[in-house]
Parts: C-alpha cells; sequence; structure tokens
C-alpha cells in the first residue's frame, strides 16, 4: 500500500490525484488515513471539526434508528425505550469511550489526534452493525459526489 505524507501543497495535490485515478479505474476501496504525527502539539479541535463532529453524532443516531435499534432505561421502576439523538449519542457512547481511553470529560479538551483514536474505536465496533462512521468533511463530500459518477 503507499503512503503519501501530504504535508506541503504539492504532496497535497500529489495525493488528491493517486485518489483521482483509483476512482476512474472503479477502485472505490480506498482508506485514506489523516493524522497528525506531532501529537504532543496539543492540536485541539477547531470549530468545524466540532460541527463535523455533532454532525457525525446525528447520523450514526439516524443510521441506529433505521436499524430499529434502540435506547432502554428504567426511571424510577418503569422501562423506557427511546430512539437515539446526536445528545444521547455522545453522552452514551463517545464521552464514554473518551473517558475510558483518555480520562478527559469534556470533548473541547480532545486533540485531533485523540480524536482519530476514537473513530477508530467506534468504526470498528459499529462497522460490524452495518453503521458506517465516517467523520463528515468537504473531502468526503467530494468522494462521495465522485463516486456517484461511475
Amino acid at each position: 500500500m503507499d503512503r503519501i505524507k501530504a504535508d506541503s501543497k504539492p504532496m497535497y495535490s500529489t495525493l488528491m490525484s493517486r485518489i483521482a485515478e483509483n476512482l476512474n479505474r472503479g477502485n472505490f476501496n480506498l482508506v485514506v488515513d489523516f493524522y497528525d504525527d506531532k501529537e504532543d502539539k496539543k492540536v485541539l479541535r477547531s470549530t468545524l471539526q466540532n460541527a463535523s463532529l455533532h454532525k457525525m453524532f446525528s447520523m450514526i443516531a439516524t443510521q441506529m434508528n433505521e436499524l430499529g435499534l434502540e435506547y432502554n432505561k428504567e426511571i424510577q421502576g418503569i422501562h423506557i425505550s427511546m430512539p437515539y439523538t446526536k445528545d444521547l449519542f455522545k453522552e452514551v457512547f463517545w464521552k464514554k469511550i473518551q473517558m475510558d481511553m483518555y480520562g478527559i470529560e469534556s470533548t473541547t479538551e480532545l486533540t485531533t489526534h485523540k480524536i482519530n483514536a476514537i473513530l477508530d474505536v467506534l468504526t470498528l465496533a459499529f462497522g460490524n452493525m452495518g453503521i458506517k462512521v465516517v467523520f463528515p468533511s468537504n473531502f468526503n463530500k467530494w468522494l462521495e459526489q465522485e463516486s456517484k459518477r461511475y
């Protein structure tokens, strides 16, 4: 598998060209990893990443509801089933994984590296149930549009 470190505009262009070549050949099974190998720099998430994170929570909650999954809870002896929401997913799944992995309570304190690691855990767990865990981005929108052209 080719690996390209896109740490400059020319390398980014090379990466995008390779992706386009693969799509043109009909190879839609691409794996593209984005990472920050200087995690100790404490690159906290941006406002756009925050919005994307919450959009992803909503997308996953919708998929869970479409599969007929419900959140069950007992309140004062009464069994209650409810559909998943963005906030419910965040509290029940994301924050628990975040706390177990890093001991961090607030998502505002996460670095992009830690967000990616939590995404890896969710992708593995939910992928087995047929739920796509995709971090919304302009790049993913572009890939989706390109794949529809072929």
